[in-house]
């Protein structure tokens, strides 16, 4: 993809594979390929072909390949009735390992690239630490990112090119918010759920609560700070279009309860006032929970999710 505009015969096989697999379903969407499109390929075909085609290419990756995995990862689960299985964190990790070996970890700026191919870089580099971060956070995994290591600069709107007309700014702002908020998750991760964090902390509510506080500051200063366009309560164009923010107010949400969780863990301590007033949190955080979850509607449902949340 160069200056906005996108050639699919361009594309590798792989990859293109894996964004039509992605694309199928929102077909129906669309007033000419609900019509051209009568009869769908099958979604599990799309899929294969983009993992049998990528696989071979481990030995010598390119960008496509990392970007066909991040694909195959965000696919949803096959059986409703079955939880992820390991190897969602085994494509996550090839993911990892192939970035780094690509340089993704290492900012592009001042490499003597074309200005498309560094913006593409930095973003790519943001979706992998994105994915790995949230997948490890909601599976209980150790992250194999380390921040010392990962040094790509915060993603910004000049990291997007964009047609002068195009309506798609806003969601080059929710995933510049969404890295922004999964640094906070890093800390997360590291602080209260390393299996050093959790030994050392499990026994101590103050030990957590202090742990725990700079970190709540910091996702309510996230949360405060989201350009008005991405908060949930917020209406904008028709009310038939897709909206996927709902997925970014689900991350936020699920950050908290995951601070909730950590400060729990030594709750067999003897009644305090900090014991009362984490429960009360809870119970507001619990309630918040339920709020959102009532005001989804199916402009949000039917919008495309991440499958790393919950």
């Amino acid at each position: 993809m160069r200056n906005g505009e996108y050639d699919p015969e361009a594309f590798p096989t792989e990859l293109l594979a894996a964004v039509y697999g992605h694309a199928l379903p929102f077909c129906i969407f669309d007033d000419q390929l609900c019509i051209e499109v009568y009869t769908p390929p099958s979604t599990d075909s799309l899929f294969r072909i983009a993992w049998s085609a990528a696989h071979p290419k481990f030995h010598t990756p390119s960008l496509s390949v990392v970007q066909t995995l991040l694909l195959l990862v965000q696919r949803r689960p096959t059986n409703k009735h079955v939880a992820d299985t390991p190897v969602k964190w085994t494509m996550v990790t090839d993911a990892v390992s192939i970035a780094q070996s690509l340089g993704l970890n290492l900012d592009p700026t001042d490499w003597p690239l074309p200005l498309w191919e560094q913006r593409l870089r930095r973003r790519l580099a943001w979706a992998v630490f994105t994915q790995e971060k949230w997948i490890a956070l909601n599976t209980g995994r150790s992250s194999h990112i380390i921040l010392d290591d990962w040094d790509v600069n915060p993603l910004t709107q000049d990291d997007f090119e964009l047609a002068e007309d195009s309506n798609d700014r806003a969601y080059s702002e929710y995933f510049i918010q969404l890295s922004s908020l999964t640094e906070i998750v890093d800390d997360i991760l590291r602080n209260l759920f390393s299996i050093k964090a959790t030994r050392k902390l499990c026994s101590s509510l103050d030990a957590t609560l202090e742990v725990a506080k700079p970190l709540r500051v910091r996702l309510s200063k996230w949360y405060q700070e989201l350009p008005p366009d991405l908060l949930p309560n917020v209406k904008t164009g028709y009310v038939h279009d897709l909206d996927a923010r709902g997925g970014l107010h689900l991350a936020y949400i699920t950050a908290k309860i995951q601070l909730f969780r950590a400060m729990s863990r030594p709750m067999s301590e003897p009644e305090t006032q900090a014991t009362n007033a984490l429960r009360t949190g809870a119970i507001a955080m619990g309630k918040e929970l339920f709020e959102y979850l009532e005001g989804l509607n199916a402009n949000h449902m039917e919008a495309f999710w991440p499958s790393c949340k919950p």
